[in-house]
């Protein structure tokens, strides 16, 4: 089963729509407050983003870039938990962090699934709608990101975010190496080929690092702590700044938070593998 992230197109509007009308919390209770014209005008002003596996629409998410609110966020019922929601969640903030909003709101349902989904996203309680809605906030910018070439100094706070960001977003890895034999090895490497690695530095520390070497984006990791910040997209930006005309990276088929991340950002797979090439760290 192919899963893809990806901008809604208009023939997915009665998919869209059945999700809505299925979800078991946050229901609606006019259903001519969300409708199909709603959802294409959506479609045609700004992007509605949708989880699809073979074909089939299992959630979707959007930003509305007139009020810098989460117009919608939606998971197909019997699909909760396998990082759609998530995954969609991000998208939308960055269409409206694309728009120019540095912080972004949502409501939801009291005492739900979803307030106890945003709540442990790192996302703030600010009070409560007429409905009695909890109203959500989350700062989508902070400090001043600064990308700069790493130097072999750096190799430990590197080491550790490498580490970090793998335990997180990938916790089935096989891991044949210590956390201290990686940390040896990265030291090695990063003295080894300083102008090939590059930070993020947030307020003078460390957030996040790329490598890469020519056309090929090898690596790219940012704190867990300081995700969902543009941090990530920093590193991006610069990378493409520094390979113009192309740029390939790989990524695991089940990260699917980095297969969205990249997908939104122009990046589409041209080739699947078993995993055989790609080096145990």
């Amino acid at each position: 089963m192919s899963a893809t992230i990806r901008r809604a197109r208009l023939a997915d509007i009665a998919q869209i729509m059945a999700i809505r009308h299925a979800v078991r919390e946050n229901r609606l209770s006019d259903p001519n407050s969300v409708t199909a014209a709603h959802c294409t005008e959506f479609i045609d002003r700004s992007e509605i983003w949708v989880w699809a596996e073979d074909d089939v629409i299992l959630g979707f998410a959007a930003g509305d870039p007139n009020n810098g609110e989460i117009w919608a966020l939606f998971v197909a019922p019997g699909h909760e938990g396998r990082g759609i929601g998530r995954a969609l969640l991000s998208l939308a903030c960055e269409t409206l962090r694309n728009t120019g909003y540095n912080i972004v709101t949502l409501s939801t349902g009291k005492g739900t699934r979803a307030e106890r989904f945003y709540r442990e996203a790192g996302w703030i309680v600010i009070g409560r709608n007429s409905k009695g809605e909890v109203i959500f906030e989350k700062r989508l910018v902070f400090g001043q990101i600064e990308i700069v070439e790493a130097r072999a100094e750096d190799a430990q706070e590197i080491a550790d975010i490498h580490l970090a960001a793998r335990r997180v977003a990938m916790p089935y890895l096989n891991r044949p190496h210590t956390d201290a034999e990686t940390r040896d090895r990265f030291t090695r490497i990063v003295g080894d080929r300083p102008a090939a690695w590059w930070v993020a530095r947030d307020e003078g520390q460390i957030v996040g690092y790329m490598l890469i070497a020519g056309e090929s984006l090898d690596h790219l990791y940012v704190r867990p702590d300081r995700q969902r910040r543009g941090v990530g997209l920093s590193l991006l930006s610069k990378a493409k700044a520094l390979s113009p005309r192309r740029l390939e990276l790989w990524t695991f088929q089940r990260n699917t938070g980095a297969r969205a991340f990249y997908e939104a950002q122009g990046f589409h797979a041209v080739e699947y593998t078993d995993g055989s090439n790609e080096e145990a760290s």
